[in-house]
């Protein structure tokens, strides 16, 4: 299992904000960021393919809440925060936070605990906190982290599986097989999270559609998720996987 985190611990400063992308389902939620990029780079389809993970301090994600609660409790602004905490704020339902960026789940466990807490603590009434995760994300978590990320309302991980054929996984990338997605998956189920799960449809090419097809169908009954998604894919220009398009290798 290939890792490729290019950041250990959150930074103390130059953090900066990136750009909202997340699920249909998380389209009302707060967005707060702990991460930019993605702890795992290589995925040859990607447009995060070759981005550094950076990782924002937990006074600085600390700060954002505090400012969050006087904004949605008394309209107050601060001006030294960002702008567009106040733009989120505007369309949230109060309800639910969806932790940023590419897998927020990396984020070292005492500090994501702490800032898991400090939200909690500042909106008592919220229903789930979700994320982004990698396969590698969940297995480097022992199951008692989990847990206590689950008892702080962490409760739903996004994963992009996007294919059950090690072919495939190999060639774009992706830095676990088969056997390595299905035990990561089981390993978020028996800690009482829920599943949301993407694969992405064509990406096993012309001649591997059949191979890509059945094994993601394999691997996906193997989890057994409580959600799952189809994506089509998208050739992304500058990446691996546009280039080899190009040059008709794919």
């Amino acid at each position: 299992m290939a890792s490729n985190r290019k950041s250990q611990e959150p930074a103390g400063g130059g953090f900066e904000r990136p750009g909202i992308f997340r699920p249909p389902s998380e389209r009302n939620s707060y967005f707060l960021p702990l991460t930019r990029g993605c702890s795992n780079s290589t995925c040859t389809f990607c447009g995060l393919y070759g981005a550094k993970l950076r990782m924002r301090a937990v006074a600085e994600a600390r700060q954002e809440i505090d400012a969050l609660a006087l904004f949605m409790k008394h309209g107050l602004r601060i001006p030294e925060i960002d702008h567009v905490v106040y733009a989120v704020a505007q369309q949230w339902d109060g309800r639910r936070v969806f932790l940023q960026d590419g897998d927020a789940l990396v984020y070292p466990h005492p500090g994501l605990v702490e800032v898991l807490r400090h939200l909690n603590e500042k909106f008592p009434d919220l229903e789930r906190i979700g994320t982004y995760a990698t396969p590698q994300d969940i297995l480097r978590r022992t199951r008692e982290e989990l847990i206590a990320l689950r008892e702080q309302k962490l409760s739903i991980l996004y994963v992009g599986v996007e294919s059950g054929d090690d072919e495939v996984l190999l060639r774009i990338r992706k830095g676990v097989d088969h056997d390595q997605i299905v035990a990561a998956g089981r390993k978020a189920k028996e800690a009482g999270l829920v599943l949301s799960l993407t694969v992405i449809l064509g990406l096993g090419g012309v001649g591997g559609s059949r191979r890509h097809v059945l094994e993601t169908a394999r691997v996906l009954s193997e989890i057994d998720p409580e959600y799952v998604g189809a994506l089509t894919l998208t050739l992304v220009p500058g990446t691996p996987l546009w280039e080899d398009w190009k040059q008709g290798t794919f």
